[in-house]
């Protein structure tokens, strides 16, 4: 699949997901226990990011309970993922092709990560 392919049809599944948000109620949202902008903000994250939070985490000695519990910790670390200005640079990194211009230093969610694995020890 070409690279304006998999954009295009990645771009159609936010907007259907976006489509499936806005048709919900209020009482369906409240039910997830997320507000309808959290809602969006995963809709709108890069298809690849889940996979590149975990294993950034992974590389902090962190499993995917420990990133995203609480509730709050998990949507600070997307939004400073989904806010990140070098993905490319971090899934290369992260998929051991990186050139040494980013490492666990430069991910926004590090001082986070950090935070967590000190308080697991």
């Amino acid at each position: 699949m070409s690279g304006f392919s998999r954009k295009l049809r990645d771009f159609l599944a936010q907007e259907r997901t976006r489509a499936e948000i806005e048709a919900m109620s209020d009482v369906e949202v409240a039910d997830i226990g997320l507000d309808r902008s959290d809602l969006y903000n995963f809709a709108a994250a890069r298809p690849q990011m889940r996979m590149q939070m975990l294993r950034m985490a992974e590389q902090f000695g962190l499993s995917e309970e420990d990133v995203t519990r609480p509730r709050w910790r998990a949507l600070e670390c997307v939004h400073k993922c989904r806010t990140c200005s070098q993905p490319e640079a971090c899934f290369r990194y992260l998929a051991g092709m990186g050139d040494g211009s980013f490492g666990q230093a430069d991910c926004p969610n590090a001082e986070s990560y950090s935070e967590i694995a000190a308080g697991k020890k």
